[in-house]
């Protein structure tokens, strides 16, 4: 699936955003009340606006509790794997707010035109730096495609941190734990002026990426180790796994 291809695979879910945000808001409470979710901080992140959240990913369920406190539609990009079947398919990408990105196939081109159509629309778009599910509850290194949509875009990243996920669902556990307590947690904006220069400068796209992983870390409450080197600023934009 090539960028413009994946642009327009998630299209359809503007006409009915309005039903996405009904479901969203029907559907909050039960999320909530079945993983014990709590939410912190969820009033700095603006209603309306082109806004990066950044979150550690630890548990299949990441997304569905970040939407389920959010107080308005995001979305995501994602592997293309995840939208096989048509029921899945339009659970993710109508009501899960999800965009199919084929990595394997130019992922990172696919990732980058998909992301600045969200925030070129004005709406969020939500980013795993770390790239994929942790294996142990620790922080990996952050992927530089975050810096790169900030700094494309402008648009502010705030740190969203999930607690307890990786407990309720690591990725060796079939079914997940109900009533685990979890929680999101919204930190402090990080913002960046609009500099399409900055996005080809390896150094100053890692040193952004490692400033919002160790925001994340502090909400943790775990130490993020900050890049030596200054890593490739085309790294793989999704940040999904």
């Amino acid at each position: 699936m090539r960028g413009e291809e994946a642009v327009r695979a998630w299209r359809h879910v503007e006409h009915p955003i309005w039903f996405y945000r009904l479901v969203q808001l029907i559907g909050a409470g039960p999320v909530r009340l079945a993983f014990r979710t709590s939410a912190v901080g969820i009033e700095k992140i603006p209603r309306t606006g082109p806004v990066i959240l950044a979150s550690n990913h630890a548990s299949n369920i990441d997304p569905i509790l970040v939407v389920a406190c959010l107080h308005r539609p995001l979305f995501h990009l994602g592997k293309h794997t995840l939208f096989s079947g048509r029921i899945g398919s339009a659970f993710l990408e109508t009501l899960g707010g999800q965009i199919p990105v084929d990595r394997e196939t130019g992922g990172n081109e696919d990732s980058l035109e998909a992301g600045l159509e969200v925030l070129g629309r004005g709406l969020a778009l939500g980013i795993y730096p770390e790239g994929t599910r942790t294996p142990d509850g620790r922080l990996l290194p952050g992927r530089t495609g975050v810096a790169l949509f900030a700094f494309l875009t402008g648009a502010p990243v705030f740190p969203v941190a999930l607690k307890g996920t990786f407990e309720a669902w690591p990725r060796d556990r079939r079914w997940p734990r109900l009533r685990w307590p979890t929680a999101v947690i919204v930190g402090d904006p990080i913002s960046v002026a609009r500099d399409p220069g900055a996005a080809h400068d390896a150094r100053r796209c890692r040193q952004l990426t490692d400033d919002i992983m160790t925001a994340l870390g502090g909400l943790l409450g775990r130490t993020y180790q900050r890049s030596r080197m200054a890593g490739s600023a085309a790294s793989d934009p999704a940040g999904r796994g």
